[in-house]
């Protein structure tokens, strides 16, 4: 599992590039101000996790590589909390996911009164059921809305296929 360090910005700013360059002109802002005492004023750029807070909603959105989801891949995501119960799910082949192409985000129904707090040591499960042979690369992400704030998991490059069916991540709810 690959979990990029500049996830949460990256949500916020649109693009890994977008949000290196970001981050490097707060952290030179933030050099330049400090002396000054300017910089401890400014906001977070990311909530921080509210323990109480109620799941509101939950997307899936994929990048798939080089090797397409054929048309007929059946396909079924999961959010579990950390008593191993489904909390979201979606499932559907959903069309061809075509090479080099984002696909998603998918919603996943979820269940009410989900606290941030029972997602700690959750996971996230990503089943496909091929009709035959498929091959499939992507990376992706989960997003985790919440009622004060969000979360979201980065899939690192991951390859499914009529042999390797299932992938599981722990959710990366900070």
């Amino acid at each position: 599992m690959t979990i990029h360090p500049l996830g949460r910005i990256t949500r916020l700013l649109g693009t890994h590039r977008t949000a290196r360059r970001a981050t490097t002109a707060l952290a030179v802002l933030g050099l330049v101000l400090a002396p000054a005492g300017i910089a401890s004023a400014a906001p977070s750029a990311v909530p921080a996790s509210v323990p109480g807070a109620i799941l509101q909603s939950a997307s899936f959105t994929f990048n798939t590589m080089d090797d397409d989801k054929d048309f007929d891949t059946q396909l079924r995501l999961e959010v579990l909390d950390n008593q191993n119960r489904v909390v979201g799910i979606t499932n559907g082949t959903f069309g061809q996911f075509k090479d080099q192409t984002q696909n998603g985000p998918f919603p996943l129904r979820i269940r009410g009164g989900i606290t941030e707090a029972s997602l700690v040591g959750g996971h996230l499960d990503v089943l496909i059921t091929p009709n035959g042979n498929d091959t499939w690369k992507f990376d992706g992400e989960v997003d985790l809305g919440f009622d004060s704030d969000f979360q979201f998991t980065s899939i690192g490059r991951t390859v499914l296929s009529q042999s390797n069916r299932e992938l599981r991540l722990p959710l990366d709810i900070f």
